[in-house]
């Protein structure tokens, strides 16, 4: 089947959305070497790996980071007729034969897979032995460590298509600015790949920035109570802090009469899969740390609130993303308190990448422990006691030591370090540096966006991401309708 029909009969469209087609047409052209699709969440980019996955009798691979995701994503294939299977350590080992079976027999068309996966050597032996058609790597962000979610499992990723040797790579996600889009093809070994990035501009949303000159709370919960007496009742409000979330929540239920939830990482793996299936099904609001994130696909959500500005624009267009994905309009409101706010985030920094000065003191006291005893054994909170520095700013510092080769860690609590009389000695921070500023630069393009007062906020976004498919104003956002008055 072509392409269209495909679309049509398999997943019930009439036709693509903007770019889908092209992008397509480059995953199944033989001289294209790699394809990169930056498309924004509610763009349609599952689809251009799915489409041309299906349009040879060959197995596919989809590398995803999320268990949860892989479910809803093959659930969602199969009721379309998909041959579709995910392989993750969420299966009983009687599954995984089945899958495995069934890759072997030639009856899985698409196969969804953690990054994690690929350390299991048979597994990948049998990928090579098979053959993989496309290798799709989806949230492919995730594997420059200058994107918003970088995580280390992905940089393997590379070795492994280069020895399972599938005829096209295909990288995908929602936000990546040039420098990461360039740093994802390195990574992924396809320097020359042809790139799309559609989609950004979202003609139904509406972006409004208020920065708060009073209550923040009061404020946030004073307009989610303006949309609920409107009849407009299914949005998200983002916050900074699990203890925000939760106290946003309560301000609504029990001053404002709205029925609200929270969510966020502090809570049990079984009480977010209820709030999140509630909401997915009978909407309502929802306050929630950025732990809400991948794989939140509700159409009809109306509203997209931040009670506190985020650390970068890639996470926060992600987030806004969710608004509107049915076409109708939708409002995507953040309220400012620049103080609160840019302390906040820069605490943040500081706990995944501490300052030089803040490793190397703690370094000081680490080897100066390690003289008297290589092995230490100490909680990090009284490492940190201890060392003179913060106890949440222990682990990363612990990680930036690790990857000089000077500390490994041998269990809970339990470390071996190596002190400056090893001849291998060597603590070099300039990756720990590099990361920091790059964090700190991507706040100030928060900060600078959220400060301009010239240009249309849609535009910014597509100058940001490098889409130059639209040059027309949006006439929705607080900055054209502050024009728009006399």
């Amino acid at each position: 089947m072509d392409k269209t029909t495909i679309l049509k009969e398999r997943f019930g469209y009439e036709s693509f959305r903007l770019g889908q087609s092209e992008i397509i047409d480059a995953v199944l052209d033989p001289n294209v070497n790699g394809v990169l699709g930056i498309f924004p969440t509610g763009a349609g980019k599952s689809l251009i790996f799915q489409i041309p996955s299906l349009m040879k009798s060959e197995l596919s691979i989809v590398v995803s980071p999320l268990i949860s995701l892989m479910k809803d994503q093959v659930d969602t294939l199969k009721k379309k007729g998909v041959a579709a299977e995910f392989f993750n350590s969420s299966l009983t080992e009687k599954e995984k034969k089945s899958v495995i079976n069934s890759i072997q027999l030639g009856i899985v068309e698409i196969l969804y897979v953690a990054p994690e996966r690929f350390d299991d050597k048979p597994f990948v032996d049998m990928l090579k032995s098979i053959g993989v058609n496309i290798f799709a790597v989806d949230e492919a962000h995730s594997i420059s460590q200058w994107g918003h979610d970088f995580r280390p499992s992905y940089r393997r990723l590379r070795d492994i298509q280069n020895y399972i040797k599938p005829k096209q790579i295909i990288a995908v996600t929602a936000t990546a600015t040039k420098f990461v889009q360039d740093d994802i093809c390195i990574q992924l070994g396809i320097p020359n790949a042809k790139k799309f990035i559609n989609g950004f501009y979202r003609e139904n949303l509406s972006i409004k920035i208020r920065e708060c000159t009073a209550d923040r709370t009061l404020e946030v919960c004073g307009q989610i109570a303006q949309y609920h007496k409107k009849g407009i009742n299914t949005g998200v409000v983002y916050t900074g802090t699990k203890k925000d979330a939760e106290k946003i929540s309560y301000e609504l239920n029990s001053c404002y009469s709205v029925p609200t939830a929270f969510y966020h990482a502090g809570m049990t793996p079984d009480e977010r899969e209820t709030i999140q299936n509630e909401w997915f099904k009978n909407g309502g609001n929802i306050v929630a740390t950025c732990a809400f994130g991948m794989g939140i696909d509700k159409a009809d959500v109306r509203y997209v609130v931040h009670a506190s500005m985020p650390g970068n624009l890639e996470s926060w267009y992600q987030e806004i993303g969710r608004a509107g994905r049915d076409g109708e309009l939708s409002v995507c409101k953040m309220f400012i308190d620049f103080n609160k706010d840019y302390f906040l985030q820069n605490y943040f920094i500081n706990l995944s990448c501490p300052s030089v000065e803040t490793v190397e003191t703690f370094w000081y006291w680490l080897n100066n422990q390690a003289r008297k005893n290589e092995r230490i054994s100490l909680p990090q909170k009284e490492m940190g006691r201890l060392a003179g520095i913060e106890p949440s700013f222990v682990s990363s510092s612990i990680a930036a030591i690790r990857s000089c080769g000077l500390i490994s860690q041998v269990g809970k609590g339990d470390y071996i370090v190596k002190h400056k009389s090893d001849k291998n000695f060597t603590l070099n921070l300039n990756a720990l540096t590099e990361r920091r500023n790059n964090k700190k630069a991507r706040l100030q393009d928060m900060i600078s966006f959220i400060k301009n007062k010239s240009q249309c906020r849609m535009l910014s976004i597509l100058h940001y991401f490098g889409d130059r498919n639209r040059t027309d104003r949006c006439g929705k956002c607080d900055v054209c309708q502050l024009e728009k008055k006399p």
